[in-house]
């Protein structure tokens, strides 16, 4: 079963119960099974309830709770087209009718079977990432050979799950940067994800970028990009921790002033850091604000006028709203 050169795969989803979950990936387990993937809609709720604060916009679909029953889970796992494959699936039928003489909920299973190829997901969706411009910068995966007439270059790894610079309120953020970086500066970028906003400050002549992310997965994937880009590792920083919460680390990024200060989140985040941004920045410096929705930009914009900054403009795009204070 453990082949990874197959072309046709059985893809099997039982609609089931929290209850019956344990049971159900026991024996699959049992069965040598382990890729099983379980789709809980009322965990999902709870995730997104708990974690309302990092996002300002959410699938209403994701958290309705009538949605949300203990019977709407559903188990995913995948079957090669073979042989043992066809007895794996007979055998956990049996092993699931004989669950269902002691327990009569396992007797409400619903189980679907359907076709899947193993294509080249990897290859398919590099069909439609191509190097784009934003301004006089060309963004460009890796796999890309560079366009020789552009005026700067920015390789990144797409693989990862913080963006590729496509989204509006990085873009802004791109654009933005181009006509305020000078030679020398010294960047904070606050939630630098895959970091193309501190290696982008690079290559457009800043001196020295401190980056850091709550996700200490970005700090590998902000070295990768750097690496993949013609700026000294050495010229950034990257740290991992909450800077709301994390006081050693406000004290590591307190240890200089910036010209530019970068926080790409969203806005309940951005409203907690206003405070904090004054002690950090230089005078005169710029504080760029992004990954607002429209319906936030005034709590924003408050938030900012709160904490001493007395000019500020908002662009916006497709619903995202960017603010760059100064004064």
């Amino acid at each position: 079963m453990e082949r990874f050169d197959i072309l046709e795969w059985t893809k099997v989803s039982i609609k089931t119960n929290s209850a019956c979950v344990d049971g159900m990936t026991g024996i699959l387990m049992d069965m040598g099974i382990f890729g099983v993937e379980i789709i809980d809609a009322k965990e999902m709720h709870k995730h997104f309830a708990e974690s309302a604060g990092q996002w300002d916009y959410i699938d209403d679909s994701l958290i309705n709770e009538k949605c949300c029953s203990e019977s709407n889970v559903t188990v995913v796992f995948y079957l090669g087209m073979n042989n043992n494959s066809y007895e794996l699936m007979t055998l956990f039928k049996e092993r699931i009718t004989s669950l269902a003489c002691d327990d009569d909920m396992f007797k409400l299973l619903e189980i679907t079977e359907e076709l899947v190829d193993d294509q080249d997901w990897l290859h398919e969706w590099k069909k439609h990432f191509r190097p784009f411009n934003i301004g006089k910068i060309l963004i460009t995966p890796e796999w890309e050979i560079a366009d020789n007439d552009a005026d700067l270059v920015f390789t990144i790894d797409p693989g990862s799950a913080f963006g590729t610079g496509q989204h509006p309120s990085t873009a802004m953020c791109i654009q933005i940067l181009q006509g305020i970086v000078r030679a020398g500066d010294v960047i904070l970028d606050i939630g630098c994800g895959s970091g193309i906003l501190s290696i982008i400050s690079l290559l457009l002549g800043a001196g020295g970028v401190t980056a850091c992310d709550i996700d200490p997965v970005a700090t590998e994937v902000t070295k990768r990009n750097a690496i993949l880009n013609p700026v000294d590792i050495n010229d950034l920083q990257i740290f991992s921790g909450d800077v709301l919460t994390n006081s050693s680390l406000r004290q590591q990024i307190s240890m200089k002033k910036y010209d530019i200060i970068i926080a790409n989140i969203v806005a309940d985040v951005i409203i907690s850091l206003a405070p904090l941004i004054p002690s950090l920045i230089k005078p005169n410096g710029v504080f760029l604000a992004s990954g607002i929705i429209t319906e936030r930009i005034d709590d924003v914009t408050f938030a900012i006028k709160a904490s001493g900054f007395a000019q500020h403009e908002v662009t916006s795009i497709d619903g995202w709203c960017c603010v760059k204070a100064h004064g």
